[in-house]
């Protein structure tokens, strides 16, 4: 009998599975399901986050509804980057709806203080003084020249060669009549010469307008402050963001 009881006892009893247990089914059906549940939170809460279409961040005291027809995604802007996207743009609508914003457009500079900051932070000195002496050369061979060629046509001979009083001859007559091959080379000389350097004068007052005047003025024009002026209705109130 105690051989029988021995055998009895060294029978190692049966440990139960947990898996095939109702609990642990139940248990895991639970975390299964609860694993699933924060992401579709955190996707509907990233849904619903409001952000600027420009600099695509939320939040801000002055996120507002675009004052314009966009809508979804597209339809919030804070003003602060909406002014600053006018600011550095040439026009005064929505590029997607075209619908014009009423802006208020302040200079930032007088245009006495736009030309000293100009040739003070855009432009060399040097090339400036270089080219406004070539300009003034030339302005100063010109002025000659035609003072010149207006003389040999139009002036009077008593004035320009001295002659004997009582003769009422432009130069080029005296000449016609004295030596007329000497008159016509004198006189296509001068017009020569009065064209060359009133091309070069041309040329050089084209470059004193194209690389410095109008380089500034087009600066001068776009250094502006813009201002949104927003538009509520009485019943319009910001939302707290």
């Amino acid at each position: 009998m105690e051989v029988e009881n021995m055998e009895v006892d060294d029978v190692p009893e049966e440990v139960p599975d947990p898996c095939g247990t109702e609990d642990y089914q139940r248990q895991a059906a639970t975390s299964e399901t609860s694993s699933h549940i924060p992401y579709s939170v955190s996707t509907s809460s990233t849904d619903s986050i409001v952000s600027c279409r420009i600099c695509k961040s939320g939040g801000g005291s002055d996120l507002m509804p675009s004052p314009c027809h966009c809508k979804g995604s597209m339809g919030t802007v804070h003003i602060s980057c909406l002014e600053e996207w006018l600011t550095g743009s040439t026009r005064d609508s929505c590029e997607l709806c075209s619908v014009p914003f009423h802006v208020v457009r302040t200079r930032k500079f007088s245009c006495r203080e736009s030309l000293w900051f100009y040739l003070r932070h855009h432009i060399s000195p040097f090339r400036l003084l270089r080219d406004t002496f070539f300009l003034f050369v030339s302005l100063m061979n010109t002025s000659i020249l035609l003072y010149m060629w207006l003389v040999y046509i139009f002036k009077d001979v008593l004035s320009f060669l001295g002659t004997a009083p009582g003769t009422k001859q432009t130069a080029l007559d005296y000449v016609m009549l004295n030596n007329p091959v000497k008159g016509v080379l004198y006189f296509f000389f001068f017009t020569l010469c009065l064209v060359f350097v009133s091309v070069n004068a041309v040329d050089d007052f084209r470059r004193i307008f194209y690389f410095y005047f109008l380089p500034w003025y087009n600066w001068w024009k776009n250094e502006v402050d813009v201002k949104l002026v927003i538009q509520r209705n009485d019943g319009d109130k910001p939302k707290d963001q």
